[in-house]
């Protein structure tokens, strides 16, 4: 069987090849999803429907008549990534980290002591077990400064001189492309018009890699003009600014100071360097902080490189600019998903949520925390028994409530069992009942039965615990 499905995925890539190659009629590809089987083989198309019933996969491809058919035990992803998927209208205020793993985001409408009500853009209204919870985040407190890329009009991109361009082979180019930023060429660069970033910033991105890299400088204190024929990296040079750096083998941080550009932190690890070569596209979050001269950076939710400047001359502007001094591959970087906001100086927590804590714990957003036992969440007052006295808390005061562990429970472990990641960090587990007609339809022992669009996910994991 699998040297059959070896062998039909050879012939689609090969006819498809051919035919984009030779035909003078071939049309550009549409987006489309890609399913990857268990022995890493991957196939373009749609998927038409998944019945655990039966244990079989429909999958249409666009050079078919006929849809193929998967074995179900076989499937291990379905990857969207490459589909702009269905987002929030509104960023939702919540995040709820559930024991097994999920992370739900939106309002929260209640809490009593056996259920919490959270309103979700993309299954309604879920009541999920109390004792599934294993923390409340607040991601709303404050709203980006900004949220993009939107538009080529929210940027200042180089203007290649037509003498320039004519030497180089490949003269820089940013295009506006399915909601990314498309950087492509020998030195291009995007610079965010009329944005002041905060003094203690936290930018976060998603980015394809190549081997010669590109980067996100910050604080920056003069917009790149290329007026006087200088280099891209002259004109970063003169500059002061932070900046990250990232490719397909290294990540760094620094700064420009006294023209050239100072690195003051690499991530030789190998964790690192394993993560950068084996993804084609990754999720960046950089915390910096202009007045302490420190700059965080984790990649895909991981720690991953600490930068702290030790001359106390920090930069002082606000800009931002998006920047690649080379790209000697034939595909562009792009940059989506971007979104600039406040930080509140405190790192993603990294373990301190799966400490067994003995009581309930809340984390102010002026820093300050208390211990108790949280009674309910009603009308956007939060009631809770501390040893001292109850308190009734405003919701949006909170950052972050840790549950005990002693009261806590987790889902149990099913055979169909998926999980669907969201464009961003959020991830829902389902034991599925039915794919079909863009829906997942499923249930799950935290919130009981659900109906999830597809178009929702950018990705689906199947056969989740194959591994374990």
């Amino acid at each position: 069987m699998q040297e059959r499905i070896k062998g039909i995925l050879f012939l689609f890539l090969f006819v498809s090849g051919f035919s984009a190659i030779c035909g003078d009629e071939a049309k550009p590809a549409d987006k489309s999803s890609v399913i990857i089987l268990k022995n890493n083989d991957m196939l373009h198309g749609g998927l038409l429907s998944v019945s655990p019933v039966d244990g079989k996969v429909l999958w249409q491809h666009p050079d078919s008549k006929t849809p193929f058919s998967f074995l179900l035990k076989n499937l291990r992803q379905i990857d969207s990534s490459g589909i702009d998927p269905k987002i929030s209208k509104d960023s939702p205020p919540f995040a709820l980290v559930l024991t097994n793993g999920d992370v739900l985001s939106g309002s929260i409408i209640s809490m009593d002591t056996a259920y919490v009500m959270l309103k979700t853009w993309f299954a309604g209204d879920l009541k999920i077990d109390r004792r599934m919870l294993k923390e409340i985040i607040n991601t709303g407190s404050s709203q980006p400064v900004f949220k993009g890329p939107n538009s080529l009009n929210e940027w200042h991109v180089q203007k290649m001189d037509p003498e320039n361009a004519m030497e180089s082979d490949m003269p820089g180019k940013v295009e506006f492309k399915d909601g990314c930023l498309a950087m492509s060429g020998y030195e291009a660069y995007a610079d965010k018009k009329d944005i002041k970033i905060p003094e203690m910033v936290k930018m976060e991105y998603t980015t394809t890699l190549n081997n010669d890299g590109s980067g996100v400088i910050f604080f920056t204190d003069a917009p790149i003009t290329n007026k006087d024929g200088n280099s891209l990296d002259s004109e970063i040079y003169r500059m002061k600014a932070y900046g990250v750096s990232i490719s397909r083998h290294s990540i760094s941080a620094g700064r420009c100071r006294n023209g050239e550009w100072q690195s003051g932190g690499d991530s030789a690890e190998a964790r690192i360097r394993n993560l950068l070569a084996s993804s084609p596209k990754i999720k960046v979050d950089i915390y910096a902080s202009r007045k302490a001269g420190t700059i965080n950076v984790f990649l895909n939710n991981s720690p991953a490189l600490k930068y702290i400047d030790q001359d106390s001359d920090f930069p002082k502007g606000g800009g931002l600019c998006f920047v690649m001094v080379d790209n000697s591959e034939n595909a562009p970087i792009q940059i989506s998903n971007i979104k600039i906001g406040a930080w509140d100086g405190k790192l993603p927590s990294t373990g301190s949520s799966d400490e067994q804590l003995d009581k309930d714990t809340i984390l102010f957003s002026n820093k300050d925390k208390t211990t108790g036992r949280l009674r309910s969440i009603n009308n956007g007052s939060i009631q809770f028994d501390t040893e001292f006295a109850q308190l009734a808390v405003p919701l949006e005061r909170i950052s972050s409530i840790l549950t005990s562990g002693e009261k806590r429970r987790q889902a149990r472990r099913e055979i169909n069992d998926v999980k669907a990641y969201f464009d961003g960090d959020d991830c829902i587990t389902v034991n599925i009942s039915d794919i079909s007609g863009g829906k997942i339809k499923g249930r799950s022992e935290n919130f009981g039965e659900v109906t999830l669009d597809m178009d929702a996910f950018s990705k689906i994991s199947f056969n989740i615990y194959d591994e374990d």
